[in-house]
């Protein structure tokens, strides 16, 4: 038989305000030298408890991206 296993709560809720730095895009200076971007503020969209994943969206020059995180 077997056992349940029943998983720990997030370490986040929806709607919770979640800071980072983006891996989807760095900056960018006229020299065309990148840099890693600065942080973003985003909110909590989605969590997958069973998967132990959440999603945040933030806005960067008008535009809504998302970013997932494992918990």
């Amino acid at each position: 038989m077997r056992e349940k296993i029943i998983n720990p709560p997030a370490p986040v809720a929806l709607g919770d305000p979640y800071k980072f730095h983006p891996s989807a895009f760095t900056n960018e200076s006229p020299g065309g030298i990148r840099q890693k971007a600065g942080k973003v503020k985003g909110e909590v969209k989605f969590i997958h408890a069973t998967h132990r994943f959440f999603t945040v969206e933030y806005e960067v020059d008008g535009k809504r991206l998302r970013e997932s995180f494992k918990f």
